[in-house]
């Protein structure tokens, strides 16, 4: 289109430039021409105004006409037309002459005129310069001589004419030339400005639409400019989308990531990268970013951070490449710190099975080989047997709460919730737990609530876990200590808790206290299998209720739970 549109134009510019030149070679040698068809106009008739005058310069010589006869039938009855005469004898003495040519000849241009006369020849000269410029036609004869003449007045009115006339066509002509060029150029030139506009505005991202019924059959360029338009919307769109759903996800993610491009400027980082690493004055994300610019050329190695408590991993990798070049790199920062804590604890939780299973195991083998060696006097066998029988228990205990924490942790097990009397209950495990207390030599005391409300629980396992609370505060208070088992009133419901006058926990131990197989004071002898607390956590867990635990070295330790009122929950179906 652009092509054509271009043809065109330059095709009517050449038209009127040729229009334009024509005029003006025109203008040029239209005197010529107009002279040169004059010329022969006048030389025919003033050849026919001589043959005339010829035959009155005959009658006079033969006596036909006189002197001023000859001079009447020159003025003006041949040179009605405008031509004037001149007649001599042949001595060249002037006979007679038209009234109006004397302003044309003088006695130099009639000598120089004779001069040139041959006998019986016309003598024609175009243009003779006298004042104004005529024409001249001259016959030499035996008789005499007659000069005619016409002037240049008409040839010049004419010229003047043409002129004019060529001035008055030509312009307008060369005027509408221009005015069509300028308009079929606009008309065609509407459409492709159209599109290329609309072309400009879509780069920038504007919405664009184009009309589809452009002249010129640039119609189809308009359909296929929205077609691309829509799907560049579309994509666009997509991309937006896209973009908007990767920042949020990244946003969303609990690992950091920093991408770099290739000159090592920062692409994206979202909020995790930061928080995990301390901010971007941190240490730990100079060290990272380092990292980071260094796998542009090469795979880095995976780093391992520690920032404050927390173990951190980094894993380097390359962006995908554009023309063989690197575009840049990603580090995914992850918090291992947990994950390592938990293999530790799958490490310490292996370890602890089996020095808790082979310390009754290695018990029962050195009292059974002893027995079955003879080693062992008959009155001892029944100790031994009993030795025996308390490992045997001991080992069934271990199991029977590895069994217990594994049904719970696997939820294999559903508790029925029911309305339960706390008094009630505090009251039974009080008696059932006063007589060991007393072995160990400690105190026992009764907390009761204000008021009395029952709870939404399971009492067996309520029981469970206030036994296994119990049991804990008797084992880590030293004689003389006293423990209290209560429950008071609370915003959310009623607070169980049981507090002792022990050895305490330190901050470490508080952390790490509901652990499997964990001993707040490994080197006290009367340490248990290390399940309990894990198993009351798992217990609690299930029923939504939270347990906690206060202590100090030298202070004590108190757990408490809180559990909801029974009128604040539905009855079960």
């Amino acid at each position: 289109m652009r092509k054509l549109q271009a043809f065109l134009r330059g095709l009517m510019l050449m038209a009127t430039l040729c229009i334009v030149v024509v005029t003006v070679v025109l203008y040029i040698i239209s005197n010529a021409i107009t002279r040169n068809s004059y010329a022969d106009m006048s030389r025919e008739e003033l050849q026919h105004n001589v043959q005339m005058a010829q035959k009155l310069l005959e009658e006079y010589t033969a006596g036909a006409l006189t002197i001023e006869e000859l001079n009447d039938a020159l003025n003006p009855r041949i040179n009605s037309d405008g031509a004037f005469f001149l007649m001599t004898d042949a001595q060249e003495h002037i006979l007679a002459y038209s009234a109006h040519g004397t302003e044309y000849l003088n006695e130099a241009m009639i000598e120089k005129l004779m001069t040139r006369l041959v006998q019986d020849e016309y003598v024609f000269v175009g243009e003779v310069e006298t004042g104004d410029t005529c024409f001249l036609l001259a016959l030499r004869q035996d008789n005499g001589v007659i000069v005619a003449g016409k002037p240049m007045m008409p040839y010049d009115s004419a010229v003047r004419d043409f002129r004019s006339k060529l001035i008055s066509y030509m312009v307008p002509v060369t005027i509408l030339m221009l005015i069509i060029t300028l308009a079929l150029s606009m008309y065609m030139g509407r459409p492709a400005n159209e599109i290329v506009d609309a072309v400009q505005r879509l780069s920038e991202g504007e919405d664009v639409h184009v009309s589809e019924s452009l002249p010129m059959e640039m119609d189809k360029a308009g359909r296929a400019f929205n077609r691309i338009a829509r799907m560049m919307r579309k994509s666009m769109r997509d991309l937006t989308y896209e973009r908007d759903t990767f920042a949020l996800v990244l946003s969303g993610l609990s690992e950091g990531v920093i991408a770099i491009n290739e000159e090592g400027a920062v692409l994206h980082e979202n909020k995790a990268a930061l928080k995990l690493l301390g901010g971007r004055d941190s240490d730990a994300y100079a060290r990272v970013q380092g990292s980071l610019f260094h796998s542009l050329g090469e795979m880095a190695p995976d780093l391992r951070l520690k920032v404050g408590d927390a173990t951190l991993l980094v894993i380097f990798s390359p962006l995908p490449a554009r023309e063989m070049e690197r575009r840049g790199a990603i580090a995914m920062i992850r918090d291992i710190t947990e994950q390592e804590r938990l293999e530790t604890t799958r490490r310490d939780y292996v370890a602890n099975i089996s020095h808790e299973l082979r310390t009754p195991l290695a018990s029962m083998r050195g009292i059974a080989e002893g027995l079955r060696d003879g080693l062992v006097e008959e009155s001892e066998k029944q100790r031994y047997y009993d030795m025996i029988v308390a490992e045997v228990r001991r080992l069934t205990r271990l199991v029977n709460d590895l069994l217990e924490l594994s049904r719970l942790q696997a939820a294999s097990s559903a508790f029925e919730m029911e309305r339960v009397d706390p008094v009630e209950t505090l009251y039974e495990l009080h008696d059932r737990t006063q007589g060991l207390a007393k072995e160990k030599g400690l105190e026992l005391k009764l907390y009761l609530p204000k008021e009395n409300s029952d709870v939404y629980t399971n009492e067996d396992r309520l029981q469970q876990v206030l036994t296994i609370l119990l049991d804990n505060a008797i084992k880590y208070t030293p004689a003389g200590g006293s423990i209290t088992l209560g429950a008071e009133n609370a915003p959310q419901g009623m607070r169980f808790f049981v507090r002792d006058t022990g050895i305490g926990m330190s901050e470490e131990n508080v952390r790490h206290a509901f652990e499997r197989f964990y001993q707040a004071d490994p080197s006290h002898g009367a340490k248990g299998s290390g399940l309990g607390l894990s198993i009351a956590r798992e217990i609690l867990q299930k029923m939504k209720v939270k347990i906690s635990v206060v202590s100090a070295p030298g202070w004590g330790s108190e757990f408490h739970f809180v559990l909801p009122e029974y009128q604040n929950q539905e009855k079960p179906q």
